[in-house]
């Protein structure tokens, strides 16, 4: 019997949901981002509506990631227009991420491709199904939280 690991599995299918996602995004016209450059993307636009000021040291925090990853990363999304880097009043060396207009329509065109990437990902399963994955999803995040906690 094959052994099955949980590791490739789940990179398996976040790989082919990023070709998907990508296939989709060149179909509309969109930017094609990184995986890691679109989590930010998310993670701005509810700071924006919030008001809630973002900085590069925020995404560090929140994505774990290296300064120099994270200057890179933005650095390519400025680049494409999606955010500019406005200086603090009180400190001109401190940068606020400020999404741009770009960057809202271009969510608007992906928050629709992501419907309706949910909805046929979803497609014959059972409601009870999906929770279930979804309730061994949240498990196993947590197991590997408790991992990255624990010395080998």
């Amino acid at each position: 019997m094959e052994q099955k690991h949980i590791g490739f599995a789940v990179k398996s299918l976040a790989r082919k949901i990023d070709k998907v996602m990508e296939r989709r995004a060149e179909a509309i016209g969109a930017v094609t981002l990184t995986r890691m450059q679109r989590w930010i993307l998310n993670y701005l636009y509810p700071c924006r509506e919030t008001g809630q000021d973002v900085f590069q040291k925020d995404v560090e925090v929140k994505f774990q990631t290296r300064r120099s990853t994270a200057t890179e990363l933005l650095k390519g999304m400025e680049k494409a227009g999606l955010i500019e880097r406005v200086p603090v009043a009180h400190d001109g060396r401190m940068k606020r991420i400020v999404l741009t207009e770009r960057a809202l329509d271009y969510r608007v065109r992906m928050d629709e491709q992501i419907l309706l990437f949910e909805q046929k990902m979803a497609d014959g399963f059972a409601r009870e199904e999906l929770d279930s994955f979804f309730g061994i999803m949240k498990r196993l995040e947590a197991n590997a939280d408790q991992l990255l906690v624990e010395t080998i």
